[in-house]
């Protein structure tokens, strides 16, 4: 549920930054497939979500060391990690100064 009541925002954020090149790849730890795909209908998720339905076992979790839910990383274009759990306005903040 915590990482449902952000996406409110970060689709605002996605809209904002998405046509300067701004992407998201979301990586669900869920379980339940019907469950993880009405939440992405219920909350119009228009990035892309994938699951490999291991929750907190997932590919992504053991790759990326995700120790807290949610958690984001922002990979630059050479894929570098540049900032891990911005939100809100210091998310904005990144992205202004990385898509200038």
């Amino acid at each position: 549920m915590p990482c449902r009541k952000g996406h409110v925002e970060l689709i605002a954020i996605y809209n904002e930054y998405n046509q300067k090149g701004f992407e998201i790849l979301e990586v669900a730890a869920d379980t339940n497939r019907d469950e993880w795909l009405q939440a992405i209908k219920e909350d119009k998720i228009p990035w892309e979500n994938v699951s490999d339905l291991r929750g907190v076992r997932n590919k992504a979790v053991l790759i990326y060391g995700v120790k807290q839910y949610p958690s984001n990383f922002l990979i630059n274009r050479e894929g570098i990690i540049v900032a891990t759990d911005l939100w809100g306005d210091e998310l904005r903040k990144k992205l202004k100064d990385l898509l200038k």
